[in-house]
């Protein structure tokens, strides 16, 4: 069953491992040239990032395959 689940820092670190995953397996559709993994964490820690989250798509255990959502919180 897939769910779906706001980026923060209980997900963080499965969400790096499926950057990595796709980095490797479809480096040309990726939109940076590597995985920035200290800048990621800080970013779900900052207080900016509260008004703005991605939400991830997960089936089990693991991430699955599809763009991230984005969308804005409202106050």
């Amino acid at each position: 069953m897939l769910r779906i689940e706001r980026l923060d820092e209980n997900n963080v670190e499965s969400y790096l491992r499926y950057l990595h995953q796709a980095m490797t397996l479809e480096p040309q559709m990726m939109t940076a040239e590597a995985v920035d993994e200290d800048g990621i964490r800080a970013r779900v820690r900052d207080p900016f990032y509260q008004k703005t989250t991605s939400l991830l798509a997960f089936e089990g255990a693991e991430l699955q395959e599809m763009p991230l959502l984005r969308k804005t919180l409202k106050d």
